[in-house]
């Protein structure tokens, strides 16, 4: 939050216009808010202010672009500017500062030794430093993608904050990562040439939980799920579908431990190699070339062959 306090002022209007806005000669700066002589030069310099600079009041461009680059330094939930000891146009102008409390240490409650190494290797937050809000959400939200990604796809953290007299703080990151969730279902929408079950085999890490495989679990993993996508449409090009795509998945939960996915696909045209022609071979006969890359006219247009064909798998 910033802004700009004053004294009240008149305005007035002649010829209908509003009467212009009073300028003022800054005779000195003061700072409030923090103690060290260092850090309240740093704020003036910070500010762009300086004594003998002529200023618009109330709130001139160059009083709002002070405030804007104090803010910016992130070391400070509060900023306001007001003057004081007017002679004249000449004033003192206080700028007030409110310091973001610095981080003394912080704590990963709930998990294991392993996951707690993991992942403070990726939170921002560093003792000695400024912690701001956005520092506190953006540590959580590394813990939900961390576990996200391991299936505990409802996770909650609860921060409990306990700051000094010197403002400095200490937070505890309470991690509640509740149950993995398992694909209780997965349905396909827009396809007639292949059936849900064919589909589904082409999905080699994402699978419904079925009794028979109870020793699985089959835990709901986001990079994983991302990937099958990938090979559900690798299974309609592999059978000629070159135009096939995903037009729509989404995910939706089942229960307290389950999910739900629905995925509509578009599959287009299926294409047939009608005719090989090879431009440039002196070397090798066109049918030689052909068979090394598996191709044959009349047969399916099979792109992932081709592609491993001619990359090597790359």
């Amino acid at each position: 939050m910033s802004g700009f306090a004053q004294t009240p002022t008149q305005s007035s209007r002649a010829g209908g216009q509003s009467a212009a806005r009073p300028t003022y000669t800054i005779q000195q700066i003061k700072v409030k808010g923090v103690q060290d002589q260092q850090t309240r030069q740093f704020v003036v310099q910070s500010s762009g202010l300086s004594t003998g600079q002529q200023i618009t009041l109330p709130a001139g461009d160059a009083v709002a672009q002070a405030i804007r680059s104090i803010y910016d330094l992130r070391l400070f939930s509060d900023v306001a500017i007001y003057r004081q000891n007017q002679s004249g146009n000449n004033i003192t102008l206080v700028v007030e500062v409110t310091p973001e409390p610095t981080l003394s240490s912080y704590r990963l409650n709930g998990i294991d030794g392993g996951d707690r190494k993991d992942l403070k290797k990726d939170i921002p937050l560093l003792k000695g430093s400024p912690v701001r809000p956005s520092d506190v959400e953006r540590a959580k939200q590394i813990i939900k993608n961390f576990y996200e990604k391991e299936g505990y796809l409802r996770t909650e953290i609860d921060v409990e904050r306990s700051v000094s007299d010197r403002n400095r703080v200490t937070l505890t990151f309470n991690v509640d990562r509740k149950k993995k969730i398992e694909v209780k279902r997965i349905r396909f929408f827009g396809n007639e040439e292949f059936d849900d079950g064919d589909l589904q085999g082409a999905m080699t890490k994402t699978r419904e939980n079925r009794w028979w495989r109870f020793w699985k679990g089959e835990k709901f993993k986001e990079n994983e799920y991302e990937e099958d996508l990938d090979r559900v449409i690798d299974h309609y090009r592999e059978h000629g579908y070159y135009d096939a795509q995903i037009v729509q998945d989404s995910t939706y939960y089942m229960g307290n431990d389950g999910l739900g996915i629905d995925v509509t696909v578009r599959e287009g045209n299926r294409y047939y190699v009608s005719d090989i022609t090879w431009e440039g071979n002196s070397v090798y006969p066109d049918r030689a070339l052909s068979q090394q890359l598996g191709l044959s006219e009349g047969e399916v247009y099979n792109v992932k062959a081709l592609d491993e064909n001619l990359y090597g798998g790359q």
